[in-house]
């Protein structure tokens, strides 16, 4: 746990903007709202409470001495008996670090701050919090720094003494952030305690408080970064005189509405005795084990949202059209543990107006404007003996969709993904999946960009302001009538690649009739649709093309595992002095992606000849290692590894991997051969070869051996392949996909996918 710590600290440098001062933080997030009386506003605590809040650092040996006072301080502050007022809600905090939750791998912040009727009484509760606190003894745990005061600077440095003059403190170009080992163990551990709420709730925003010996910080949290305090003494009142910061910050906390703490106005949570909640628990449960797991491996096979809470979630992304959509409770994933980024969420969702309307929403075609994605021009590879997939027409499966819920980054150079999705039917994509409705949902925007440029977050040398920060990220949702699977419970082998084929079929089709460049082939984005055939989704990165067609999309271009050796070769030193792309991305970056997660996923589930040390370090090296650039972005794996990997695929592919399924090792010899055309050495396409090639071709003829083995030849056949032949690509997936052999009986699993 404590080495995630070190690399969400790490992952997360340069997203904190350090400097505002307690009461202005309080003034601009935390406002007095209209219907607050006046006497509440005025009430000071009790002797008794600033005694147990200064009592908090003294003598306090560990951290775990300073919970009870802290509760002791601020339970039942403003929120319980003649002090609660109707704009005021009910508090309590509780303090189970001893007692993880048992949904987050037994995380346990130190006091979580819930809702009096939510509180809940014995272990942590995450999906819950208010707001959170962090308690450190001294100190040398502050996770950040007051870099614009020197006075402030020599106070923190004498405060946290020598026990880190030792430690390594690397090159700091984000001077706000405490480089020591104790300061960034603490920043990244808040930002996973952050993330993990703001995941499990449906979250604008969070607010933490973080306590070091006697000196502490206000955080407001959002997708785009953090805004972060000066340090102050809480046991003192405040520079002005005003009463002590942390008994105005609670006082003020509980005045608030529900918007104003960060909650989502649009989601609510559904009791159970909700006549619509058994209905959905039915749809859920039905739906699960028939299409998201079916013929999935064991270890794969989940409960499903038929056991979660579940929640209503309103929209209007059209004027006066109100739709109302039931979801389960979103999951913590070990993964997705950064409080800054996209917090792509997916789930199914149940309509119960939909579902009163099933005759006439049935007799649809799931292709209806999709040009056959799941039509008969498939049915031969469709393998219903050996898969459950299909669904049959009885089933009650009407009214079930699946959502996506994300934050993206606005810009007038580029379209919101449900505009691409209409796009997409409008230019007839096949193997695509068809949207119900979706748009940005209003009022949910960030907030951290907007501080980026005051004086009081000026927080890197010379005055100099984080790039990246300087764009809102605003909250989309897309509904989708096709509900599918992860690519990763395929059946069988061939499964895997003719959806693979599919969503390459359907990326370059987006190509070549709407201009539009996918641009994040990745593992999670191409999914399994009834039938056995593969959908493409999550176009949210992808880039319409016109007239600049090297038009630069702010943020990331690709999932980092699967992204071209061509871009990776290019980060870090592919950036002009306006920090603009120098390297373009192209449909032959993206036809790379689909060997990779080709590759990803076989290496993962399928049999072959490593060992399981052998295996990890493969996968570890060739897609999960990771640096950042000059930028600090994440470069993802080495190019290098990338590199030999695919040239040994594609020239001497018996001396690596060999998997059981011999039709799979053709298949990625003959991608590999055509993909490395772009890394051959300059020497191999000098004019001398060319000239050799030439030659060759005059005297034995283009059918000859001496041709077909020539090297240059080969080279141009690939250049062709890659660069002038658009099918080429998804139509050799889809020939080797039809050679490669079924299971033996119906309704097994391929005998290849591995046990481990």
């Amino acid at each position: 746990m404590d080495a995630r710590y070190i690399d969400i600290a790490a992952e997360t440098r340069g997203r904190h903007l350090v400097g505002i001062k307690p009461r202005d933080f309080l003034d601009e997030f935390l406002p007095w709202n209209a219907s607050t009386e006046p006497f509440y506003r005025n009430w000071a605590p009790k002797p008794e409470q600033i005694a147990s809040l200064k009592s908090v650092p003294v003598g306090n040996r560990t951290e775990h001495d300073m919970y009870p006072k802290y509760i002791e301080a601020f339970e039942g502050w403003c929120t319980s008996g003649k002090f609660t007022t109707a704009a005021t809600i009910a508090t309590k905090f509780a303090s189970h670090s001893e007692n993880g939750d048992p949904n987050c791998r037994y995380m346990a912040v130190d006091i979580g701050h819930y809702l009096k009727a939510d509180c809940p009484p014995s272990a942590t509760a995450f999906d819950r919090m208010q707001s959170q606190v962090e308690l450190k003894p001294s100190g040398q745990y502050d996770p950040f720094k007051d870099i614009d005061d020197g006075e402030a600077a020599e106070s923190q440095d004498k405060e946290e003494g020598d026990a880190d003059k030792d430690e390594p403190i690397p090159e700091n170009m984000f001077p706000a952030e405490n480089p020591t080992d104790k300061g960034t163990h603490t920043r990244g551990q808040i930002c996973v305690y952050a993330a993990t709420t703001m995941t499990l709730m449906f979250r604008s925003h969070l607010f933490t408080v973080v306590l070091f010996g006697s000196f502490a910080r206000l955080i407001r949290w959002d997708r785009r970064g953090s805004i972060v305090t000066r340090r102050f003494d809480y046991t003192k009142p405040d520079e002005e005189g005003q009463p002590l910061i942390l008994f105005e910050f609670y006082k003020r906390f509980a005045q608030l509405t529900a918007v104003q703490r960060g909650l989502d106005p649009t989601v609510t949570p559904l009791g159970e005795d909700d006549p619509r909640v058994a209905t959905a628990r039915e749809k859920f449960r039905l739906y699960a084990p028939d299409m998201l797991y079916c013929d999935a491996r064991a270890e794969l096979r989940d409960p499903g949202p038929a056991s979660q809470t579940l929640y209503l979630m309103t929209v209007e992304f059209e004027e006066g059209k109100k739709r109302e959509f039931i979801i389960p409770a979103p999951k913590f994933h070990w993964g997705c543990i950064s409080p800054f980024c996209r917090s792509t969420r997916r789930s199914l969702a149940y309509d119960p107006a939909a579902d009163s309307q099933s005759e006439q929403d049935s007799s649809e075609k799931e292709t209806d404007g999709c040009d056959d994605a799941f039509s008969n021009e498939n049915a031969s590879c469709a393998e219903s003996s050996a898969s459950r997939d299909s669904i049959s027409s009885k089933k009650p499966f009407e009214g079930i969709f699946f959502m996506k819920d994300y934050w993206r980054e606005p810009s007038t150079r580029t379209k919101p993904e449900a505009d691409i999705y209409r796009l997409l039917v409008q230019h007839k994509v096949s193997h695509v999946a068809k949207m119900e409705t979706g748009g940005d949902v209003v009022g949910l925007v960030t907030r951290t960009q907007e501080r980026q440029f005051l004086k009081d977050s000026q927080v890197l040398p010379d005055g100099r302001s984080y790039h990246h920060l300087s764009r809102p990220l605003q909250c989309h949702r897309i509904f989708l009538r096709t509900v599918a699977r992860d690519l990763t419970v395929f059946g069988n082998c061939r499964t895997l690649v003719m959806c693979v084929a599919d969503a390459m079929k359907a990326a370059q089709e987006a190509f070549d009739r709407a201009r539009i460049l996918h641009r994040d082939i990745s593992v999670g984005n191409i999914m399994i649709a009834p039938g056995n055939r593969g959908v493409l989704i999550d176009w949210d990165l992808c880039l319409v093309l016109d007239s600049d067609v090297t038009t630069h999309r702010p943020g990331r271009t690709g999932t980092w595992q699967f992204v071209s050796v061509h871009l990776l070769m290019g980060r870090g030193t592919g950036h002009d002095d306006a920090g603009k792309q120098t390297v373009t991305h192209s449909v032959i970056d993206d036809r790379e992606s689909a060997f990779w997660v080709l590759l990803y996923v076989a290496l993962r589930y399928l049999k072959q000849n490593l060992s399981k040390t052998q295996l990890y370090d493969l996968l570890n090296s060739c897609f999960d290692a990771s640096s950042l650039d000059s930028h600090h972005r994440d470069m993802g794996a080495s190019n290098m590894t990338k590199l030999s990997v695919l040239n040994l695929w594609a020239n001497a592919p018996r001396r690596g991997v060999i998997f059981e399924i011999q039709e799979l090792n053709d298949l990625l010899h003959e991608l590999a051969k055509s993909l490395a055309f772009r890394y051959v050495d300059a020497e191999e396409t000098s004019p001398r070869h060319q000239r050799v090639y030439e030659s060759l071709l005059k005297v034995f003829g283009p059918d000859s051996d001496e041709v077909q083995t020539n090297g240059y030849f080969k080279y141009l056949t690939a250049k062709n392949n890659m660069e002038h032949d658009s099918s080429w690509f998804h139509e050799t997936l889809r020939a080797h996909a039809t050679k490669i052999p079924l299971p033996t009986k119906a309704d097994t699993l391929d005998e290849h996918i591995n046990a481990f």
